[in-house]
């Protein structure tokens, strides 16, 4: 439990091989002053079958989790609440290695999948986020399936910017703005 100007992450593991956390709570793990600060709560990177599951985030400040050029990993049952309308993305996908991970059971405020990640599937998910973005998918990310999920009072439930191949199946936009925003610059 930490407060103030921090910049850091409560858990780095690169690489990332191998890896299983489980049953964590992380709460007010604050960064916001710093754009260029590093503050994520989870934070796995450049590795293969690692699992993320059971985790409670309470006011985070940047990425709650991030799976930064991971592969075949695993991130569910995650509960993420931002008090204050200030937290970035209670999970990222990120990284031009990033290929076939699953996303499922979730309950946040912010799912992003970008920068050339591949092969993402997103399942069972609500997403209640009424400052942002429910999920956006960027930069080159491409090949991701959204399934059985709802995004409750967002500005853009889905915003999808020069992004690739995107499926969705059984979605709900309840009180967004906009449903799904594309551009494709």
């Amino acid at each position: 439990n930490q407060s103030g100007v921090i910049s850091t992450e409560a858990v780095r593991i690169s690489p990332s091989t191998g890896v299983t956390l489980q049953g964590l709570e992380i709460t007010s793990f604050y960064g916001h002053e710093s754009a260029a600060a590093v503050t994520h709560c989870v934070h796995l990177s450049v590795g293969t079958k690692n699992m993320v599951d059971n985790i409670r985030l309470v006011d985070w400040s940047q990425e709650g989790i991030l799976l930064e050029d991971v592969q075949y990993s695993t991130v569910s049952n995650i509960s993420a609440v931002d008090n204050a309308g200030t937290s970035w993305s209670a999970v990222q996908v990120s990284g031009a290695a990033n290929k076939y991970n699953v996303i499922n059971n979730i309950t946040t405020a912010g799912i992003s999948i970008a920068n050339g990640t591949e092969h993402v599937t997103l399942s069972n998910f609500v997403v209640d986020q009424s400052t942002q973005r429910g999920i956006n998918i960027s930069s080159s990310a491409g090949n991701i399936q959204i399934m059985n999920g709802k995004v409750i009072g967002a500005l853009e439930a889905i915003n999808v910017f020069a992004a690739g191949k995107i499926d969705i199946v059984n979605f709900e936009c309840i009180s967004c703005t906009t449903g799904i925003a594309k551009d494709f610059s």
